[in-house]
């Protein structure tokens, strides 16, 4: 009996150091092709990436100075070079993701894209972040007997988001109007120095709520991964673009909505110049008089400026920066929290 209990024990150790040592800290069958001849790879979780960007652009002619210049094209207002745009921002993207970033600006004049820095590096004017109804706009505007219900700027966040089809991991496409991609667009005013009453700095954050990716109010370009290289997806008919229902990587322009109001969304220079000059945080957000101030603002603009930077004497915040956080989770995998922001002159 000691003799057969003596051997059992001996073939169930033997078990044991035989699947220790063909076991991995963790595998998963990464394709048909490198499964073949019962090949695993081991120990790399196949990680979707995500990656973003920002613009001052597409720059177009009139901006702010002359309506009479603007150009209606189809029947939407927008850049006379959006589509040139995107694809110089395509450009830059693409050749970032292969680590060659141009350092410079890709295209010129209407069409240029040039990535803002995500540090302090790269200042931009407030001007960029005002939305108005006289700029032939193309993240929408007030048409004529329509009340607006977006406003874009000229600057512009970007976001990409790819598969791992490049590590030879074939886990599917990913779908266009995937509501597993998350936006939130954060505008923070900060205390002018010396215009408070407290001198203390104070930072306000104006939050536009996360919404689920829209194609319809939004442009994207789809590639697949083709022997070793991005190549562009979807249809052209008539001039007009339509991005792949599903792709290996997709490029959003998730634009930005900016600053403006009823008050504000005339055809008035002044009224712009002095919106400007609230952004700068030259001139106060309430009205001088006696109590309850009030302010040209509207929605949760109104309620920040009279519910907190007024509580605080705070009336001269300026934009100091603009952050857009995403969130993207893929085949049940969640991309860590991607943040840019942009900021704004001091």
């Amino acid at each position: 009996m000691r003799r057969f209990k003596k051997i059992y024990i001996i073939l169930t150790l033997c078990m044991c150091v035989i699947i220790a040592s063909n076991a991995a800290t963790y595998a998963f069958l990464s394709s048909k092709k490198t499964n073949s001849n019962n090949k695993i790879a081991t120990g790399v979780y196949p990680k979707p990436f995500a990656k973003m960007y920002a613009s001052v652009g597409p720059l177009y002619k009139g901006y702010f100075l002359d309506i009479r210049e603007s150009k209606k094209v189809g029947s939407s207002y927008e850049s006379p070079s959006y589509g040139q745009w995107l694809e110089n921002a395509c450009t830059f993207i693409l050749k970032d993701i292969d680590g060659n970033a141009p350092t410079g600006a890709v295209g010129t004049e209407y069409a240029q894209f040039l990535n803002i820095p995500n540090n302090n590096t790269g200042l931009i004017s407030q001007l960029n972040n005002i939305a108005s109804s006289k700029s032939n706009n193309w993240a929408g505007n007030n048409l004529p007997g329509n009340e607006p219900d977006e406003y874009g700027t000229l600057v512009h966040n970007l976001i990409v988001i790819g598969n791992p089809i490049r590590e030879n991991i074939h886990l599917g496409k990913i779908k266009i109007n995937d509501n597993s991609l998350m936006i939130t667009q954060t505008d923070v005013f900060k205390t002018k120095p010396g215009k408070n009453t407290s001198n203390k700095i104070y930072e306000y954050r104006l939050i536009n709520e996360n919404t689920n990716i829209d194609i319809i109010k939004n442009r994207a370009v789809t590639f697949d991964f083709l022997d070793g290289k991005y190549v562009k997806t979807g249809t052209t008919v008539n001039n007009q673009y339509t991005p792949a229902a599903e792709a290996d990587l997709i490029i959003y322009d998730i634009g930005n909505i900016g600053f403006s109001n009823l008050s504000f969304t005339n055809k008035d220079e002044n009224n712009l110049k002095e919106l400007r000059e609230m952004l700068k945080g030259d001139k106060s957000h309430v009205s001088n008089g006696n109590s309850p101030w009030e302010t040209r603002w509207d929605g949760k603009m109104r309620e920040l400026v009279l519910n907190e930077m007024q509580k605080n004497g705070d009336s001269y915040c300026r934009l100091d920066r603009t952050e857009c956080t995403v969130t993207f989770i893929y085949n049940q995998y969640t991309m860590p929290i991607q943040n840019y922001v942009v900021n704004y002159e001091k």
